[in-house]
């Protein structure tokens, strides 16, 4: 059994424009392949994308789909057994030539044609087919012949089911004349498969969701199985869903023929409530600190090795020195300058830098050094029983003497002593004071390092996010895939979309090098070459030229292309690389490899490893070492997956034909226990340097991290797969993949194993804060709060009966949140219960408890004028992103006014989904009592027209799951 799951590298090898749309709304792309389309009957919506599949919604509720865009929602596959060949893979392998539009019983048939990019023969044929009715009644149809030799085996994901709606219901199971019922459990149980089946090989499964029962019938010898997804190893915490579909069933002689039927019966009350509270005059409370001017944390990321906080401090003022003794390097006036930018920036003070040894009775000042330089620092440390850590990058910090001393081994170590410094930060009323400490520190890991693309116009992201989520967190390296810069090598293929001037990443290598980042340049090579063919260029050097995706390693010319461009590279560097990362990864998934190579008579494994010695030659001449990714050295046997070796016997042979300086990247994207990344022990044993590879799943960075640990090996390499050009603004989809550099970060210095919502610090609130360097308000500034008693309709709490919150019992309640508090992220809030104990207003939404709640809301209140009005608030319920849950309209006196769309994953979220975006932070962050995360959000609004008098708030809901939660609303005047 092998779940279809499709890796971060394979979607980026499509590239879609859209060029057509009809009355199903189709959109090809520049060859005329279908992209997406999507189709009204009834209540339901259907979307098909040739990324991510199937989506089906019903009345506004997601039943299929992929909240996270983590992954194909739906997906067929026609394998060999042990999937060590793949004949007919979509999403991957496959397009959709053509879709048909049949009118059908007063709704629609609609028939794909999909066809196999990598096999001419093109074994398998047949289709697709969705049958919509206007009676809420959706089925779906396979029907594929397979014309190979061998065996082969069918699979179908026919989608994901939003979780939300199956959690904690009943269903009903009918196999021929048995009948059984039971209870869907509220949390996930556990990733075995025979564990977490809910249904399999049935006739009928009857669920009785909030929305209505859910009917889904099929034949019992066709085996279809629905089980939680939730907590599978390719499970997204962002999207939790229920698999539906067929686990690798076997080819027939006559081919597959499966179809599934899902009648939805809609509950009665399905339609929001048309109560409306009208015109209700919000009392208003003004107040000097609507913003408070404040500014402390209370945790260091990552948590030293040895922290103790003592009963001093030190204020920082402009008359502070800061001695770093004479006959400095580079490296620490880096440091140097970094502290100065932040003090500067956060509260607007300048210490004056002292290039001379500290005078004998020096007070207020801050002392660094190095010890083998100016061992002041270290002497004093010493003297006070804290001695340096072996290590080249530890550090340590000590609170003495009416002073604050940074020792280390190395102006590196010095580096981090710094940026610990900067988070012993506390403002208050203007004045700036470091807290006292006794720190001993030092990583855990050799190489901490982030790997992300370049990007059209992306350089001043590139330098933020190197100095302010690398750097600032003791992240030493960078990974910087770059072939997508426009290089003079690559004239003529210049990505119109991707493509960066060269101009602008020279100054990318000039502030990785100026933050103290190890810059590590890749190139993708032999696989994943596509960027040397845009434009058609280049196509001689293709192995397959009908499908240009993997280079020819037998044309005399690639290398003379690929040497000249690392070369260009090589260049561009401010220091020579130690090593430089050639790629080879997923080389024979896509396109025929070999194809043009073939008539030289050599195996996919000697073209392998003949390329990669001759480019092991090149850069050793200069001593510079390469580093590859590692799953063409491991088959599906001897990993937990990312591999593409045909068997041990071939992965082997691969390994023992590397040179064993060569450093392995081995990539594995699923949430394992530690103990099942084998390969990395693999690696080890056939001594090889290596680090782990992650993505954004906490679970992935965390458990691969304690695997690189306990193999005592190299480091890890956070990866970042969001698109070819690296873009944090404007990408606000990916931000979970971005502020997971934090949790590597984290992981990789302390070698903790604690999960991250046990974590002292919130991630994404961390991400935000720093893309956007949040400032401390350097004095109160005015405002009112609002009193929003008489709206409240709903508790916190919830009981064993469901009757409070959501419905859900008590362990799935926010009675954790302290409504009591008064300020949230420096803001003044009123959250003032009514008399009996409610304090939210909850409007309405079709997965609501039953009860009657408000579509909108209408806030009038005295005329105030603000330069920002906040709000305390969530969804119940997670949605697609970018879904529009509902607006807010901001009226003036003068009936003007301004409207806010409410997009579920930018400026709100789910009271279960700790994530931020552009003007939305998280306020708040706890547990319920099954320790699941919970938080409460804050919306700032802007106003863009801060002389005009405001009025009224209305607040509208849309037709959706996700209901909003409003909590408080605050008001801030304009800074003068």
């Amino acid at each position: 059994m092998r779940i279809i799951t499709v890796t971060a590298c394979i979607f980026f090898t499509i590239f879609t424009f859209c060029v057509s749309l009809n009355a199903q709304q189709v959109r090809r792309n520049a060859e005329g392949k279908v992209v997406s389309f999507t189709e009204t009957v009834g209540d339901m919506t259907l979307h098909y994308s040739s990324r991510d599949g199937m989506n089906l919604s019903v009345a506004g509720t997601s039943i299929f789909t992929d909240f996270a865009g983590s992954g194909p929602n739906s997906s067929l596959a026609v394998v060999s057994h042990g999937w060590n060949e793949k004949y007919f893979t979509t999403m991957t392998q496959t397009y959709v030539e053509k879709v048909e539009f049949v009118p059908y019983k007063g709704g629609k048939k609609i028939v794909l044609h999909h066809v196999c990019t990598t096999d001419p023969e093109q074994l398998v044929t047949g289709m697709e087919t969705y049958i919509m009715l206007p009676q809420n009644i959706f089925s779906i149809e396979f029907d594929l012949d397979y014309k190979g030799q061998t065996p082969a085996l069918f699979e179908a994901k026919i989608g994901g089911i939003n979780a939300m709606l199956l959690a904690g219901q009943e269903y009903e199971v009918k196999t021929g004349q048995d009948t059984s019922r039971a209870a869907i459990p509220l949390e996930a149980i556990s990733a075995d498969l025979n564990k977490s089946t809910i249904a399999r090989g049935f006739d009928s499964l009857i669920i009785d969701t909030r929305l209505g029962a859910v009917e889904i019938q099929s034949q019992a010898g066709d085996d279809m199985i629905l089980f939680d997804y939730r907590k599978n190893v390719w499970a997204s915490q962002l999207s939790p869903i229920f698999w539906l579909g067929y686990l690798e069933r076997p080819f027939k002689e006559d081919g597959v023929k499966y179809k599934t039927t899902i009648k939805f019966h809609m509950r009665s009350e399905i339609e929001p409530s048309k109560k409306t509270t009208s015109d209700f005059q919000v009392p208003l409370a003004s107040v000097p600190d609507a913003v408070a001017s404040r500014w402390q944390q209370d945790y260091i990321m990552p948590r030293p090795k040895s922290l103790e906080y003592i009963d001093t401090s030190l204020e920082v003022t402009d008359s502070t020195r800061i001695y770093i003794g004479p006959g400095n390097s580079e490296v620490l006036d880096n440091a140097v300058e970094f502290l100065l930018d932040d003090l500067d920036y956060y509260y607007h003070i300048h210490p004056q830098i002292i290039r001379e040894k500290a005078p004998a009775d020096v007070k207020n000042a801050i002392v660094i050094g190095q010890k083998h330089r100016y061992p002041l620092a270290a002497e004093v440390c010493s003297r006070k029983a804290l001695e340096l850590p072996d290590n080249d990058e530890g550090y340590c910090i000590l609170s003495a003497d009416g002073n604050m001393y940074i020792a280390a081994n190395t102006d590196q170590g010095c580096f981090y002593g710094i940026t610990t410094l900067l988070q012993l930060t506390d403002f208050q009323d203007g004045q700036l004071r470091l807290k006292g400490v006794r720190i001993k520190d030092y990583p855990s890991l050799e190489l901490r390092g982030v790997h992300f693309f370049s990007g059209k116009n992306s350089g001043s992201q590139i330098t933020n996010a190197t100095r302010n989520l690398l750097a600032k967190y003791k992240i030493n390296t960078l990974l910087w895939e770059c072939e997508y810069v426009n290089w003079d090598t690559k004239k003529g293929a210049e990505h119109p979309l991707y493509g960066m001037d060269k101009r602008e990443a020279l100054k990318v290598f000039e502030s990785v090098d100026k933050n103290n980042v190890e810059m590590i340049p890749f190139i993708s090579s032999l696989g994943h070459s596509e960027w040397m063919f845009v434009n058609g260029k280049n196509l001689d050097l293709a192995e397959d030229p009908d499908l240009p995706y993997a280079y020819c390693p037998t044309n005399p010319r690639t290398y003379e292309f690929m040497f000249s461009l690392y070369e260009e590279v090589l260049e561009a560097c401010v220091k020579k690389p130690r090593y430089f990362h050639i790629g080879h990864d997923e080389v024979t998934i896509i396109g025929r490899f070999p194809y043009r190579s073939a008539k030289f008579g050599k195996t996919a494994s000697e073209l392998f490893f003949e390329d990669t010695l001759k480019v092991h030659k090149w850069f050793a001449k200069k001593d510079i070492k390469i580093a590859i990714w590692g799953d063409m050295l491991i088959s599906g046997s001897e990993a937990s997956s990312s591999a593409h070796a045909p068997n041990p016997k071939e992965s082997k042979i691969r390994r023992d034909s590397l040179p064993k300086d060569v450093l392995i990247c081995d990539w594995h994207y699923e949430v394992n226990p530690s103990e099942k990344y084998t390969s990395l022990e693999l690696f080890k044993e056939d001594g090889f340097k290596t680090v782990g590879a992650s993505w954004y799943e906490p679970e992935n960075i965390k458990n691969l991290n304690k695997a690189v640990i306990d193999n005592d090996l190299h480091g890890l390499v956070q990866t970042t797969w969001a698109g070819f050009n690296f873009a944090i603004d404007g990408n606000v989809k990916s931000w979970h993949q971005y502020w997971a550099y934090l949790l590597a970060a984290y992981y990789s210095w302390t070698g903790d194993a604690f999960a991250d919502h046990e974590l002292a610090f919130c991630a994404p609130q961390l991400f935000h804060r720093e893309w956007y360097r949040n400032s401390p308000a350097i004095a109160d500034r005015q405002g009112y709060c609002f009193d929003l008693s008489g709206l409240y309709n709903r508790q916190l709490k919830d009981d064993d009966k469901g009757s409070g919150w959501l419905g859900y019992g008590k362990n799935f309640d926010m009675s954790s949140f302290p409504a009591e508090k008064q300020f949230f992220n420096n803001t003044r809030y009123l959250i003032k219960p009514n008399s009996v104990g409610e304090n939210v207003v909850l409007m309405s939404g079709n997965l609501n408890p039953k009860g009657d709640f408000p579509s909108s809301i209408m806030l009038s209140f005295e005329g105030v004028k603000a330069g920002e009005v906040k709000f305390l608030f969530s969804s119940a319920f997670s949605n697609k992103f970018n879904q529009n849950i509902g607006l807010i309209s901001f009226k003036y006196s003068d009936k003007t006014e301004q409207i806010v769309n409410l997009k579920y994953g930018r400026n709100i979220f789910a009271f279960n989904d700790i994530r931020v975006g552009p003007d939305t932070q998280i306020a708040w962050v706890g547990k319920n009592n099954k320790d699941q995360p919970v938080c409460v959000h804050e919306y700032s609004w802007k106003n863009l027209n801060p002389d005009k008098t405001l009025v009224s708030i209305d607040i509208q809901g849309e037709k959706t799951d996700s209901s909003i939660i409003l909590y408080a609303i605050t008001a801030v005047k304009q800074e003068d």
